[in-house]
């Protein structure tokens, strides 16, 4: 478990280049930089797509993986839009997680920008 938003973040966008990875290798996603990775899987799954959202979660991972700034601080100076990108990034890998599994359903095809729960509704 991770305590602070910055390692739930982080850890979060491991799952999503994880994603990526499977996508790539099994599925005939797109080659893409990490800026665009979230679009383009989103896209290929029929997830919704929020682009200010998405230049928000790369603007965030980039500076937290490349120059260890974490909002406009330090890792450990938690912020509350990078829990809130945290938490985000975690609703979209829950329906990438789904989608690349192959279910279909309308929970893998709803918002998932609300911070709120949904029923999975399995298409049938």
């Amino acid at each position: 478990m991770y305590e602070w938003d910055w390692e739930r973040f982080q850890a979060e966008y491991q799952v999503l280049d994880a994603f990526y990875a499977i996508g790539r290798r099994e599925l005939g996603t797109p080659k893409v930089n990490h800026s665009k990775r979230l679009e383009t899987l989103c896209h290929q799954f029929r997830i919704p797509i929020d682009d200010a959202a998405f230049t928000a979660i790369a603007k965030y991972r980039n500076a937290l993986i490349h120059e260890v700034v974490w909002g406009e601080g330090m890792p450990g100076e938690g912020f509350i839009d990078g829990y809130r990108k945290g938490q985000l990034l975690r609703h979209v890998n829950q329906r990438l997680g789904l989608a690349i599994l192959g279910i279909s359903a309308a929970y893998v095809r709803s918002s998932w920008a609300a911070l709120l729960s949904r029923a999975l509704d399995l298409d049938r």
